[in-house]
């Protein structure tokens, strides 16, 4: 079984890729990663790693338009059985392509909001998916009602047995969280 995982980030931008990693290894399934270089951190000689000319995060819709290119020709060379599409965005520009070439053969997983979602047929892409991947319950909220929806954090810990006792003070009135997200 050939499986594609596609990513719009660098990959140590997007630790929970590693748990299908995890999966995919132990069940012996050959997979490529097609993922989108946005900070130039990788190695360059993967062909199955897509790098504009830009370094950062921010993309437009047009950077969008030729990571999709980049994609499809990738899928087009290589028969996959099965996809795996991270982010709503990538959905949006492959929506039309996963229903007529595999339909109940991808899964979708979602890590946030964005508001090209009020442009793709969100519910009709998660009807036709094998099932989604959200890292929130509360995604329910703003998402198709559905009973696809399968809960995985945007964490690599497997156990809770893994989980160690934080060195916060108890005496602070409040924490304040800074930042949400990257640093760069």
């Amino acid at each position: 079984m050939e499986i594609a995982l596609i990513c719009t980030s660098s990959l140590s931008y997007l630790p929970f890729v590693g748990n299908y990693e995890d999966i995919l290894k132990e069940n012996n399934a050959n997979f490529t990663i097609i993922n989108w270089d946005r900070l130039h951190v990788e190695d360059d000689s993967n062909r199955f790693t897509y790098r504009d000319k830009k370094v950062g995060h921010k993309r437009n819709y047009f950077d969008y338009l030729i990571f999709k290119k980049f994609v499809m020709k990738k899928l087009n060379e290589r028969k996959f059985d099965k996809i795996i599409v991270f982010d709503i965005p990538l959905l949006h520009f492959l929506e039309k392509y996963l229903i007529k070439n595999y339909r109940e053969k991808y899964i979708i997983d979602i890590r946030d909001y964005h508001k090209i979602k009020m442009f793709t047929n969100m519910k009709k892409l998660i009807e036709n998916s094998s099932f989604v991947v959200i890292s929130s319950d509360r995604y329910k909220v703003w998402l198709p009602l559905s009973d696809k929806y399968v809960i995985n954090h945007n964490t690599r810990i497997k156990s809770l047995r893994e989980l160690r006792p934080t060195n916060c003070k108890k005496d602070y009135k409040e924490i304040r969280i800074a930042c949400i997200g990257a640093i760069s």
